[in-house]
């Protein structure tokens, strides 16, 4: 939260340098408005809130990301605490990520809150608003507003990826962003095509960032699409690449799930799955081996019985017939 009084960190000693330059307004409600070549703080001593908004060169550059404004925001039930974007005329795109308490949104006739760790993405003007609820005392968020140039791109990845997204604080997500408070904080370097860099570079660490967890989501479904063919079609003819096709991952893809997430291959799963079934029926039915053997989907008993010594080291006839051998779970795997 950034507190005038503050000189150990960056939201006191940086972002507070400015207060050493020309004051223009001092308000009634505390706020300060300040101005520097690049633009012009805000800062309220009472609600210790932080507003900078930039003077962008943007007629010069037209197709280049920008930063318009940056913020760092106490939301609590005495201060205002609703912003709609339907009310504003000019184009921008928001992110809005949260630090503590809790916030509410709403878009397109649905309700969501946002907890620690939570962003939100809208545009306006745009069919969002957002609030502090009266079910919580306060509501701690950074935003960004980024110029209408990105608008385009911005609405794609809402599309793509949903309005809210969970972002840990450790992301190089939340790094850039804090690298963006840095950037307002250096007077010397504030200029557009510097915010120009530092924003194209947050938009990217964020689109990487949704890329990355989608593939996360999509192996993860691959692997457990797999795993449920195998659990219930383990007595069919499969391969790796009947797997990799009835999954709609590429066989190498596939394997790579497996080796990292069970440390052996989709082959190797199979295997050791139809031995697991293989010793259940042992124990539990008098059936004879043979139809064992094609019951868990091995068409060759000889071929069987092989692999059932290399795994248990013994035969399932001597399994059978002796009571030793393995002492297996099926519902391990």
């Amino acid at each position: 939260m950034v507190n005038v009084s503050d000189s150990d960190d960056i939201r006191g000693n940086h972002l507070c340098n400015p207060l050493k330059q020309h004051c223009l307004m001092n308000l009634s409600n505390g706020a300060i408005i300040i101005k520097n070549a690049g633009g012009a703080f805000g800062l309220n001593a009472k609600t210790k809130n932080f507003i900078y908004q930039f003077n962008n060169d943007q007629n010069r550059y037209p197709d280049y990301p920008n930063l318009r404004s940056i913020g760092w925001l106490l939301k609590t039930q005495d201060t205002p605490n609703e912003f709609d974007c339907r009310n504003m005329q000019e184009e921008a795109c928001i992110f809005i990520y949260t630090l503590s308490g809790e916030g509410r949104v709403e878009y397109n006739g649905t309700t969501r809150k946002l907890s620690p760790g939570e962003a939100f993405l809208a545009e306006q003007p745009g069919p969002c608003r957002y609030w502090l609820p009266k079910s919580s005392s306060h509501w701690e968020y950074k935003y960004l507003e980024i110029g209408k140039s990105s608008i385009h791109y911005w609405q794609r990845i809402i599309d793509h990826y949903g309005r809210i997204i969970h972002i840990p604080p450790d992301s190089q997500v939340i790094r850039q962003l804090n690298k963006l408070f840095v950037f307002t904080s250096m007077k010397k370097e504030q200029n557009f095509i510097m915010n120009s860099m530092h924003t194209y570079a947050f938009i990217m660490h964020l689109h990487q960032y949704l890329q990355e967890e989608k593939m996360k989501d999509t192996n993860q479904h691959a692997l457990q699409d797999c795993l449920h063919i195998i659990h219930t079609r383990y007595h069919e003819p499969l391969s790796q690449a009947i797997l990799s096709k009835m999954t709609g991952v590429n066989e190498s893809h596939l394997f790579k799930l497996f080796k990292a997430e069970m440390n052996i291959s989709p082959i190797q799963y199979l295997l050791a799955y139809r031995l697991k079934v293989a010793v259940s029926l042992l124990k539990e039915t008098r059936m004879p081996v043979s139809e064992i053997s094609i019951r868990c989907g091995f068409e060759n008993p000889n071929y069987f019985t092989r692999v059932f010594k290399m795994k248990y080291r013994v035969t399932p006839t001597q399994f059978r017939t002796t009571g030793e051998g393995p002492m297996v779970n099926v519902s391990e795997t």
